[in-house]
């Protein structure tokens, strides 16, 4: 059941978010039930068009966030979807035992300075303390890094999981979606460029291209290219795209996000749902299908490419064309499943992945 306002009393706590009233006691009440967090407090920072809710939790497990936020999502109202979680071992107290929200600490935007309406691009599902390299993971057309569900524990520990988390699902949700590949990478590159370690990218379905583009982006400022590209799910950059599904009435672009098989059609046929998804799906789409490859020469680093047996989106035929894109070593291997193999054959797609990361620069010695 869908979160609704109450009437509220006159000592109550509201603040506005986007034009619209937001009672934060109730919302404490909601955040603290739903997420079965031992206690829950909700600020509002920023002024005007820029004013966020940032929820501060006690007793969650950082592992729980974004399963935390499909459940949040169905119920709470769009402007009401707090646009950062603080997790806490325990909220301070004030004097007579209540929760000091004035001693409740900045949330990481706000400490950050930068632009305070942005939040992180890449989300790590667990610590990784022993890590040597990393794995960043570019999510499909209106995913996020619960498209990867399960991978950060099926790595081995000295290879750490880091998953791309664009506007407009997930802890970004309050955000505005991005309509095109060359926005995301310039936003996204400055992030990538900073790491020291080795870095491979993995890239499903819209990803791949993304994964792509950013490679290109990190060798054109002089930065080191991943150690390994990874694209699955796509045929290669270099062939058009004519669909215009982006631009259909919604009923129509559900249904065709629906005959992908990606999205569950009983979701797709929730308003609730809709709601929240169909802005960022509508973008990703728009994304794909407006995206036009450049000239450039092929990229320096190996790729692996990756496709679904029963995957009429990349054809066998489809991902070798992938070939042109490197200078360096190419592979390509059929995965058992369709455009979604990445759920279906997880664990199987993990061990040929994890095989091909063997050979990363520093992870063998991380390993021994």
């Amino acid at each position: 059941m869908q979160f609704e306002i109450g009437i509220g009393t006159a000592d109550q706590r509201w603040v506005t978010i986007r034009g619209k009233p937001a009672n934060l006691d109730e919302l404490e009440d909601v955040l603290a039930r739903r997420t079965r967090a031992a206690e829950a407090a909700v600020t509002a920072h920023g002024d005007g068009d820029r004013r966020r809710l940032v929820a501060y939790l006690a007793g969650v497990d950082r592992t729980q966030v974004p399963a935390l936020h499909s459940e949040l999502v169905a119920e709470l109202p769009r402007h009401l979807m707090p646009s950062e979680f603080v997790l806490l071992d325990e909220l301070p107290r004030a004097p007579g035992g209540g929760v000091d929200r004035l001693a409740l600490p900045a949330p990481p935007r706000a400490a950050a300075g930068r632009s305070g309406d942005r939040g992180s691009w890449l989300v790590r599902p667990r610590p990784a303390p022993r890590a040597r390299a990393r794995l960043i993971c570019f999510p499909f057309a209106g995913g996020g890094p619960t498209a990867f569900s399960g991978w950060a524990e099926s790595l081995p520990d000295h290879i750490e999981l880091c998953c791309v988390q664009a506007p407009g699902r997930g802890e970004r949700l309050a955000e505005t979606p991005l309509t095109r590949v060359d926005q995301l990478v310039d936003a996204l590159g400055p992030e990538l460029a900073r790491t020291t370690r080795p870095t491979a990218f993995f890239g499903h379905s819209l990803g791949a291209v993304v994964a792509f583009e950013t490679a290109r982006w990190l060798r054109r400022r002089g930065h080191p290219l991943p150690s390994r590209l990874f694209v699955s799910g796509s045929a290669a950059p270099q062939a058009p795209v004519t669909t215009t599904a982006h631009q259909l009435p919604d009923e129509e672009f559900c249904a065709h996000v629906a005959a992908i098989g990606g999205t569950p059609r009983e979701l797709l046929d929730d308003p609730r749902f809709r709601r929240v998804v169909l802005p960022a799906l509508r973008a990703d789409f728009a994304m794909h299908e407006t995206y036009t490859c450049a000239a450039d020469t092929p990229l320096e680093c190996p790729i692996t490419a990756f496709g679904g047996a029963e995957d009429p989106e990349a054809t066998p035929q489809k991902i070798r064309s992938w070939q042109s894109q490197t200078t360096n070593d190419f592979g390509c291997q059929v995965v058992p499943g369709g455009h979604f193999y990445l759920r279906t054959a997880r664990d199987e797609l993990l061990r040929r992945i994890v095989a091909e990361l063997a050979a990363v620069p520093g992870a063998a010695e991380a390993a021994s």
